[in-house]
């Protein structure tokens, strides 16, 4: 297998781990966890076999040189895996929470990028209250687009209901040219708009989510684009005619719940960047002096079910959305939650450790394993107007007496990578 990019080479020595770059001839590798590590062209085995090499060297590196964490921690570290994410920041990641039940073939996630500046860039929403829950923490993973081989197909930027199937009521149509009709949840429609949709019920359509999640939400009317021969892509051509659009869609169709039906998408990286700080910039500048707790700020993206598999994870994800993170007047971590956070979080957790597919191997035998125990934790700063995303981790023990997991770290030195890792309550940490 070699596949075109830049190879990361990893020398270990007495001394500790040195990192250099180096350009290989012909068709250079990819890597599974960011650019850790890569198989030569040729070699055997399957290709998470380096990765899960290196994570094991990472783990007994980690084990060797640095001495046992005992408690839990307000202590906010770094390990080799949140700054390789910080970095990869720079080019962006895919962030997504598997727990919605979507069974479709293309599913919602979020994209991450250094210069989206926006709050909330998780999906927050409850469907059960109606409303954002922006005191919450969210738990999902993060992935690599480069290493899934993403292409940008379908970019929101903002909910969008696109992917959505049958089950949730909602969801978009999608017009295909050659039946002349459009293939909706659970339907087929006629006519040339969302407008004028003739409806019939057909059980074996399930809408724009096997079609790359492109269409027209079934309820849009005054659609700034023609919906039969764009399927409601952005009518804009660059980032500064698309910012506009942006701009024209919040003035015309409202700032939040209401504009989901009427977002129209793109596929290039810098329109959909361009479009979303447009949304939380008009927002903010009218003054709302508490928008992080109302705003939705994540955008929706297109990503093929195999995303959800846990051997195409970086490392699980815990997002701590920005109202709870400036809760406490400064800067949050785990160390903020309360007993329901931190019940919910254990239950999060446990969902996926003992679902049918487990998506957790926890404990140490876990770290460098997919699936695994590796897990960061994502907050953001308030820099200047802007929440600016970052990575870190910390060692966690919930406080109630029924809880089940923990999480241990061990900061990055100059002899050892450091880890982040979910562990039984009772065990002791590494």
């Amino acid at each position: 297998m070699g596949l075109r990019m830049r190879s990361t080479v990893i020398l270990l020595s007495g001394a500790g781990i040195s990192l250099f770059a180096a350009k290989l001839s012909g068709r250079p590798l990819r890597g599974h966890v960011l650019f850790w590590a890569f198989r030569v062209a040729g070699e055997p085995g399957d290709r998470y076999a380096a990765p899960r090499r290196l994570l094991t060297t990472q783990r007994n590196l980690s084990a060797t040189r640095d001495t046992t964490a005992k408690g839990a921690s307000a202590r906010h570290v770094q390990t080799f895996t949140t700054r390789s994410l910080a970095r990869r920041m720079k080019t962006g990641l895919l962030v997504r929470d598997p727990d919605d039940y979507s069974t479709m073939l293309y599913r919602p996630a979020s994209f991450w990028r250094s210069d989206i500046h926006v709050p909330n860039q998780m999906f927050i929403w409850w469907e059960r209250s109606q409303g954002l829950i922006w005191k919450s923490v969210r738990f999902g993973y993060v992935a690599d687009p480069e290493f899934l081989k993403w292409t940008p197909d379908t970019l929101y930027h903002h909910d969008a209901n696109a992917c959505d199937g049958p089950a949730w009521r909602k969801g978009r149509c999608t017009y295909l040219p050659e039946s002349q009709a459009w293939d909706c949840p659970h339907a087929r429609a006629n006519g040339s708009s969302p407008r004028y949709f003739d409806f019939h019920v057909d059980k074996k359509k399930l809408g724009a989510g096997s079609h790359k999640c492109q269409g027209c939400h079934w309820r849009s009317p005054n659609l700034i684009t023609n919906p039969s021969t764009s399927n409601c892509k952005c009518a804009c051509k660059n980032e500064l005619s698309c910012k506009a659009l942006a701009t024209s869609l919040q003035a015309r169709y409202g700032e939040q719940a209401g504009s989901d039906k009427h977002i129209c998408w793109t596929n290039t990286l810098n329109h959909l960047v361009a479009m979303q700080n447009a949304l939380w910039d008009g927002w903010h500048l009218k003054g709302r002096v508490s928008s992080h707790r109302s705003y939705w700020g994540w955008n929706e993206v297109a990503v093929h079910k195999s995303t959800d598999d846990p051997r195409n994870w970086t490392a699980l994800l815990i997002y701590i959305t920005a109202g709870l993170n400036y809760e406490g007047g400064g800067l949050c971590g785990l160390e903020c939650f309360d007993t329901k956070l931190m019940r919910d979080l254990d239950a999060r957790i446990d969902r996926s450790v003992t679902s049918a597919r487990p998506a957790i191997r926890v404990g140490w035998a876990g770290v460098g394993q997919h699936p695994g125990s590796d897990v960061v934790i994502a907050r953001q700063r308030l820099v200047s107007g802007k929440y600016l995303s970052e990575f870190f981790c910390q060692h966690y023990t919930p406080t109630f007496k029924s809880a089940m997991y923990k999480m241990c770290a061990r900061a990055m030195t100059r002899n050892g990578t450091g880890h982040c890792y979910i562990e039984r309550v009772g065990n002791v940490c590494k």
